[in-house]
C-alpha cells in the first residue's frame, strides 16, 4: 500500500505564531492535528535549511530508489487576522517535477487560510518551497520543520507522535 494513502492521517500543517516555544495544538476530527509552532528562529532556520537542501529531493524526485515511498513539499499560504498579514504552512503531495518547481495537491485541510482547500493543485515554486520530505525504506528523510515541531514537544508527547506517524525520525 502507498504511503500516499496514510498522509491526510499524519500531515502536519505548521504555522508559524505568537512568541512562546510550545506549540499549540488545534484538534480536528478526521484530520491531523494542526501545530502552530511558537519558536521563530528555529522555524527559519528549518525553513533555510530545506531551502538550502532542496537539490537533494529534486534529485530523488526525479530518480527515486525503490526504497523511497513517498515525497511531499510544504508551502505558505497567505491569511490575515487581527489585521495582521500570516502564513499558514501546508505539505502539497503527489509531487510532481516542473521547470522551476512542483505541482501537487493539497494534503490537508487548511485551517486559517482560504486560499487553496483539501486535494485542490497547486503550483509550488522553488523558492516558495518551505520544507520538503522523502519516506526511504520507513526512515523520514528532510522534514526539518516537522522534526523542530517534534523537539518542541514533552517526552509523552513525542511518543505519540512517533506512534502516529509511518516512519521513523532518526
Amino acid at each position: 500500500m502507498k504511503l500516499y494513502l496514510f498522509f491526510p492521517y499524519f500531515a502536519l500543517a505548521l504555522l508559524i505564531a505568537a512568541c512562546d516555544q510550545r506549540p499549540s495544538v488545534v484538534q480536528r476530527e478526521g484530520e491531523p492535528n494542526y501545530y502552530r509552532v511558537q519558536d521563530h528562529a528555529a522555524m527559519d532556520a528549518a525553513i533555510a535549511r530545506a531551502k538550502a537542501d532542496l537539490a537533494t529531493f529534486r534529485s530523488a524526485l526525479e530518480r527515486p530508489s525503490p526504497t523511497q515511498t513517498y515525497f511531499s513539499v510544504k508551502k505558505p499560504f497567505p491569511y490575515r487576522k487581527d489585521g495582521e498579514e500570516h502564513q499558514e504552512h501546508i505539505w502539497i503531495q503527489d509531487v510532481k517535477l516542473t521547470g522551476n518547481g512542483f505541482t501537487g495537491t493539497v494534503g490537508n485541510e487548511p485551517v486559517d487560510t482560504k486560499d487553496v482547500a483539501l486535494g485542490e493543485s497547486v503550483l509550488v515554486k522553488d523558492e516558495d518551497v518551505s520544507d520538503w520530505m522523502i519516506v526511504d525504506g520507513g526512515t523520514l528523510i528532510g522534514g526539518f520543520t516537522i522534526r523542530v515541531l517534534r523537539d518542541s514537544l514533552s517526552e509523552q508527547e513525542r511518543n505519540s507522535f512517533d506512534q502516529s506517524v509511518p516512519f521513523r525520525i532518526e
